[in-house]
Order: C-alpha cells, then sequence, then structure tokens
C-alpha cells in the first residue's frame, strides 16, 4: 500500500484572508466573537495514568506476589520453605507528533477577533489534540488502516488508497485488546448477561474492587442500553429515561463518543479468488 511522504504530510496549510470567505470578515455591527465548533470529546484521558517525561525513556517497576504464601505451621519447627515475590518492568518508549498550522498576516489583521484570534486557534487546535491523540490511544494499528489520501492530506486523490500513518505509529487499546481476556458476545444484544460475562472473563483479583473498574462503550451503544433499560415499566425504566447513570453490577458506564460502533480493525490476508479466507472478527460492514 502506498503512502505519504512526510513532505506531503507535513505540508503547510496557512490559514489566510480568503479562508474568511463571506463570513468572518470585519464588517460593521458585527459580533467580534467566532463560533467555535471544536468540540473536545476525549473520555479516555480522565481514565487514564498520565505521565509526563523527563528522559527519552521511562521505566516503571512492578512488584508483586503471584501465588499463596501462607504454609501450615509446626511448632519449633523450620518449614524449609521461603516465598518470594515477582518483578517485571515496564518501559514506556514516547513517540512525538506535532500540529502544523500558520496564520497569514492578512488574515490576522480582517478577521472579527484581530489579534485575539491567535488565542482562539491555539484552542481550537487544542481542542482538536485531544480528541486526535484519543483516537491514536484507541484505533492505532501497526499494520496500517487504509483511508482515501484526499481525507488524508489536502489536494490527494480521491480514489487512490494510503496507509494511514498516523495511526500506524503504534497499537492502541484495540489492538492492544487482542491479548488480554477477551470475551465474544457472539451478536448477542447489550444486556447485564454481556456485562456479566466480561466480568467473570477477568481473574478474580482484579474484580474485588469493583470501583476501579470501568465498562467503556461507544455513544450508540450505551444509547441502546439506555434505551433497553428505559423500555421497561419500573424505576429503573423511568430513571433511564431520564438519563440516570448506570453501574450494571457495581460497574460504572462511561460513554466514549470517538469509540466506534463497528470499530475498525486491521487484519491482512491474502485472496487466491478461489479458496474463501477466514476472517478474526464478524460480523462485518461495510
Amino acid at each position: 500500500m502506498p503512502s505519504v511522504s512526510n513532505e506531503e504530510l507535513v505540508r503547510k496549510a496557512v490559514i489566510v484572508s480568503g479562508d474568511l470567505a463571506a463570513s468572518g470578515k470585519l464588517n460593521p455591527k458585527q459580533a467580534d466573537r467566532f463560533l467555535d465548533y471544536v468540540i473536545d470529546e476525549s473520555v479516555l484521558k480522565n481514565n487514564a495514568r498520565i505521565v509526563r517525561f523527563r528522559n527519552e525513556q521511562l521505566q516503571i517497576d512492578k512488584i508483586g506476589i503471584g501465588a499463596r504464601a501462607a504454609v501450615p505451621k509446626t511448632e519449633a519447627v523450620d518449614p524449609g520453605i521461603r516465598r518470594g515475590i515477582s518483578t517485571s518492568q515496564v518501559t514506556l518508549n514516547p513517540l512525538s507528533i506535532m500540529v502544523p498550522f500558520e496564520i497569514g498576516d492578512e488574515f490576522k489583521e480582517i478577521n472579527i477577533e484581530g489579534e485575539a484570534v491567535k488565542d482562539h486557534l491555539m484552542k481550537m487546535f487544542g481542542r482538536q489534540l485531544a480528541n486526535d491523540v484519543e483516537e491514536l490511544a484507541i484505533n492505532g494499528d501497526t499494520n496500517g488502516h487504509a483511508v482515501l489520501e484526499s481525507v488524508y492530506v489536502s489536494g490527494g486523490d480521491a480514489t487512490k488508497y494510503v496507509k494511514d500513518a498516523y495511526l500506524g505509529m503504534f497499537d492502541g487499546w484495540n489492538r492492544l485488546g487482542d491479548g488480554a481476556n477477551i470475551y465474544d458476545a457472539a451478536g448477542a444484544s447489550i444486556g447485564l448477561g454481556v456485562f456479566g460475562g466480561m466480568l467473570r472473563k477477568m481473574p478474580t483479583k482484579f474484580r474485588r474492587d469493583k470501583r476501579n473498574l470501568r465498562f467503556f462503550m461507544s455513544s450508540d451503544l450505551a444509547q441502546l442500553y439506555i434505551e433497553k433499560l428505559a423500555s421497561r415499566a419500573t424505576l429503573l425504566g423511568d430513571k433511564s429515561a431520564e438519563g440516570a447513570p448506570h453501574s450494571p453490577y457495581g460497574v460504572p458506564i462511561v460513554e466514549v463518543p470517538l469509540f466506534d460502533f463497528l470499530p475498525p480493525i486491521v487484519e491482512h490476508v491474502t485472496l487466491t479468488g478461489t479458496t474463501a479466507v477466514a476472517l478474526r472478527y464478524g460480523p462485518l460492514s461495510s
């Protein structure tokens, strides 16, 4: 799959006066603020550990006791057994990203906010960056997502697919979940059975304190669950219709707007034209 060169990727998109078109120019008796359409939809950063780097690498040491430590006691007799600990280390390697943009001099002079537009744009790009980082954390896949070149870079080909180098920086949570405790809902409707099945897949030591657990769901899936509860002629149904928070089996639900209802999964296969190819995930949607 072809990829976009660094030169094309970091091509400057200068914000100039022509971008103002018929709106945004300084006219008499006009409001002095732009309407801001960039909404910070990032949620997972509020449920994740944030680490600030001072060096090129960060090593986090872990220590634990993974098995029974106690043995039967006989007075005045050394059991001849000693228990140990288990240690491991997580190495974090930071990657760099950037948001390249440039503001033309004339744009700064004739826009409705004047010089203050710089601060406004910085805040907007900051919110968009938060969304972009969360998208990478969720959908990152070193196998590489395919994306139309026209979507990926300004002026790109509207028919040619290229590798999304941004989402290809590292494996995100969707991909890392492949190596975790997987529960296959087998097409079941969202409900307590699905939540219970997910919990049973976890080792018991991790579900002792359910206050530390979260069910992360896409907005559409969360809405389907709420509608299912709201259809009940019960107090729970009434509260669900009023927007009450939900915690199946004591685990809070966290709605993640940037989660896809059908998450994109990258899998490389070889098509022969005569033999069916079995994919790991289903059902598939075009």
